[in-house]
């Protein structure tokens, strides 16, 4: 394919970046999220790869019949995720609503939380704005967006300036 002509989604960019990441920052992606975001947000019950104890707080993702052949339950549900140890750039934090909401409005208040910068400015922009390459994909850096040709999961019905995860779990 020549760049920007069309859109094909994979996880691979993500797993690839969570490695960079890792690599130039000489830290863990999981220290780096809780360093950076979770603390800072007061994301107490935001992690990668949560203790057994936290199991009742969590809730099962599947009946897995092929790869585990199990119950998955505090476990990240996506394979890759999985063979990379619980820590991905794609897959893997378990959270809770309320730590999300505080999530959600840092980025609704473009990358502050209660007056102090978590994301640069601007930066949540560039991460939740359509590019228009010339492709057919309604995705943007880093979230998916409303449909406009009906191939979004995101659905019809949101404005336009709606972002939001894709997740399975």
């Amino acid at each position: 394919f020549i760049p920007g002509e069309k859109y094909q989604y994979s996880d691979l960019g993500m797993i690839i970046l969570k490695e960079i990441i890792e690599v130039a920052s000489n830290r863990k992606l999981d220290e780096l999220a809780n360093s950076w975001i979770y603390r800072p947000l007061g994301m107490s019950s935001s992690l990668f790869n949560p203790p057994v104890e936290m199991a009742s707080q969590i809730v099962p993702t599947e009946i897995d019949k092929v790869y585990r052949n199990r119950l998955l339950h505090g476990e990240v549900h996506d394979e890759n995720a999985h063979v990379l140890g619980g820590v991905s750039g794609h897959a893997g934090v378990f959270s809770t609503a309320s730590d999300i909401g505080k999530y959600a409005q840092m980025m609704l208040d473009d990358g502050l939380w209660k007056g102090r910068r978590i994301f640069k400015d601007g930066q949540i922009d560039k991460f939740t704005k359509l590019h228009h390459l010339p492709t057919d994909s309604e995705r943007t850096l880093g979230w998916d967006t409303p449909s406009q040709n009906g191939k979004s999961s995101a659905g019809d019905y949101f404005s336009t300036s709606t972002y939001g995860h894709l997740g399975y779990t």
